[in-house]
């Protein structure tokens, strides 16, 4: 009988090498616990990459990792949104604020290079609910722009050449009160959404006017953007080195 009971403890043993290690993991337990053939085992947990909805919260997390002292945050900023790393060392663990461009921002950047014609009533429209906060520096625009008048009507020309009478049509065309429209204004837009668009910038934009299609283009001035992009993030990172200080890992970029 011994016999027959050391052959079934033996293939149990075998069964169980061939099936592996048995790992469950405890409900009452947080993922990265589980057991290992009934053992509780700790394993290390996933990455946080927290998301911060204000700057205050990125830098509570900075600065309360800061008073621990196995802990090196580290925190980077650039258009695109703050990070802060809670342990340099490691880079792991994170939280992050995302910026995004305003709704104005963006379109200023739509008009560019290939910008499309803007009918009267469509450019007064965008211009008064779009930027309607926005046009302190041209406040008589909007009028300037109800002002124009487009007229275009049919000439005549006739011309005798040798005893052969020639007649041609041409229109012409004729516009009211573009003298006293600007050739370009400039808007003061704010340069993120929300929660800091009250963080602005001046941008200028030329206005062309074609009386022949009875329309009008918009141009930003080259480099204004970037210029203005480029200020907005400077004031993200002053206004985190001086809730940090001086000593604190602060950085523009992005890790």
């Amino acid at each position: 009988m011994s016999i027959i009971r050391d052959a079934l403890e033996f293939l149990t043993k075998q069964a169980n090498a061939a099936a592996g290690p048995i790992i469950t993991h405890p409900k009452e337990e947080p993922p990265h616990i589980y057991l290992l053939d009934g053992e509780r085992k700790v394993a290390v947990p996933e990455t946080r990459k927290h998301k911060a909805s204000s700057l205050d919260a990125v830098m509570s997390f900075h600065q309360s990792e800061s008073k621990n002292n196995a802990s090196s945050p580290a925190t980077w900023y650039s258009r695109k949104g703050v990070v802060c790393l809670l342990d340099d060392d490691i880079r792991r663990d994170r939280v992050e604020m995302p910026l995004n461009p305003s709704p104005q921002l963006k379109v200023i950047l739509s008009w560019g290079d290939q910008s499309q014609p803007f009918k009267q009533p469509n450019l007064i429209l965008m211009l008064r609910t779009m930027f309607k906060r926005n046009m302190t520096r041209c406040p008589n625009l909007l009028e300037l722009l109800r002002s124009i008048r487009f007229e275009s009507g049919q000439v005549v020309n006739s011309e005798i050449v040798k005893s052969r009478a020639s007649i041609s049509k041409s229109i012409e065309n004729k516009v009211s009160g573009k003298d006293e429209l600007p050739d370009e204004f400039y808007l003061n837009v704010p340069i993120f959404s929300e929660p800091y668009a009250f963080i602005e910038g001046l941008i200028g934009v030329a206005l062309e006017m074609d009386a022949g299609t009875q329309s009008f283009t918009l141009h930003p001035f080259p480099g204004d953007v970037e210029r203005q992009v480029t200020l907005a993030e400077d004031v993200i990172g002053k206004a985190l080195r001086e809730a940090l200080g001086d000593d604190a890992a602060v950085y523009y970029g992005e890790p």
